[in-house]
């Protein structure tokens, strides 16, 4: 199921552009669950305006009453048609993105294939890491680039609440951090990255590679903030089982573990900008060197249009095979033991000399042995089916 987060970033900045033309000031845009949105004015009487700005720039939102005396405030949220061009469109790239993933895992002919309106079915075949591919398959990590807001007092922000334009976060070492909410580039903008070693430190590092348009706004934004520092935000949606009061796992209608969405964000680093960057630029503070081989794998592949979760997994081994194997030849038996007592009963002394034939027939050539036996007696005639029915089961069961 598509959760509706992935809109913001497109239709929040269409949506201030919109009523920042039609002149409609406002103390904030809010966003609400499943595709809502608050507008909160500054003027009452710029309701009606923003409201027809909204109808008229924005087809995919449509208003929604509010609830009392509120004249202040305009909802709006997404139309069904929009939600489900967005999840036709977030399950497409899914897609697209696991196939990428699987690919860098090197699993030879992987099947990635979708199945019904919500869900995709993955086969990996001689997967050996079955831990790692389900880490990689699942994870929604991507990264943003944010400058560090050095005008105002972190600590005043925790203790109060943040100046406007700014969100505190958080290093990866529990220290609060205030970054701008401008988004400079995201991972949309990658399209390499290699995990190496760094040789000074000795640390994990991933070297990243820009598009022409990522570079061309690294290029200028870092040129304009030499000496300030800019913050590399690692944002991972993670699944998680909802559990009762007693800490067991809470289950749906169908018997379904029920599980729930948790958006993590943290700064792997803030360094100060040193020069002038370009397309290439080097990510530290990494934990691991596993991590950095993971962050550069979905970096590489792309990341997911919307959380995805694994709800049921198989593992078939040589087992299954050996099974199938092991139940036709079983089957063989039975069918021709049946024969056997059948001719035995129904054509009797007939029967008894067609079934000490098949015992012969068995080490040589069946047809030939019917010929000299008779072919014109119905015992005849029925072993001659049977024995062409049974050296083709052999030939389909041996391929």
């Amino acid at each position: 199921m598509v959760r509706f987060g992935a809109w913001k970033n497109v239709t929040f900045p269409d949506l201030r552009s919109a009523l920042r033309t039609a002149k409609v000031r406002h103390r904030g845009v809010r966003r609400k669950s499943e595709g809502g949105i608050d507008i909160t004015l500054r003027n009452v009487s710029d309701q009606d305006k923003a409201r027809e700005t909204i109808l008229r720039e924005l087809p995919d939102l449509e208003l929604t009453d509010v609830e009392g005396d509120t004249p202040d405030r305009v909802l709006a949220h997404l139309s069904q048609r929009a939600k489900d061009e967005l999840s036709e469109f977030a399950l497409e790239q899914n897609i697209t993105a696991l196939r990428n993933r699987i690919d860098e895992l090197g699993v030879a002919e992987p099947v990635v294939q979708r199945q019904g309106d919500r869900r995709i079915v993955v086969q990996l075949p001689g997967v050996q890491d079955t831990a790692r591919a389900k880490r990689i398959l699942g994870r929604t990590a991507t990264l943003e680039m944010m400058l560090v807001d050095e005008e105002h007092n972190v600590d005043s922000a925790v203790s109060g609440s943040p100046p406007p334009g700014s969100r505190i976060f958080h290093m990866r070492d529990g220290r609060p951090i205030l970054l701008k909410n401008r988004v400079i580039y995201s991972g949309d903008n990658i399209v390499d990255a290699a995990a190496s070693i760094d040789t000074q430190t000795g640390g994990p590092i991933v070297s990243i590679t820009l598009d022409a348009a990522g570079a061309r706004i690294n290029q200028r934004v870092t040129g304009k903030n030499i000496g300030k520092r800019m913050a590399v935000l690692y944002i991972e949606t993670r699944s998680k089982i909802k559990t009762d009061a007693q800490g067991r796992p809470k289950k749906g209608p169908q018997g379904r573990v029920l599980r729930t969405s948790q958006r993590v964000e943290d700064v792997i680093t803030a360094p100060v900008i040193r020069d002038q960057l370009g397309k290439r630029f080097q990510i530290e503070g990494l934990d691991s060197v596993t991590e950095g081989q993971d962050l550069a794998l979905m970096l590489r592949a792309g990341s997911l249009a919307a959380p995805v979760e694994i709800i049921e997994e198989r593992t078939v081994g040589p087992s299954l095979g050996q099974a199938n194997i092991s139940q036709g030849f079983r089957s063989v038996v039975i069918g021709f033991a049946l024969v056997l007592i059948f001719m035995l009963i129904y054509y009797r002394t007939f029967g008894l000399f067609a079934n000490a034939g098949v015992g012969v027939e068995s080490g040589t050539d069946g047809r030939r042995f019917i010929c000299v036996s008779g072919d014109t007696n119905p015992p005849g005639r029925c072993w001659h089916r049977a024995a062409r029915g049974y050296g083709s089961r052999c030939q389909r069961f041996n391929i």
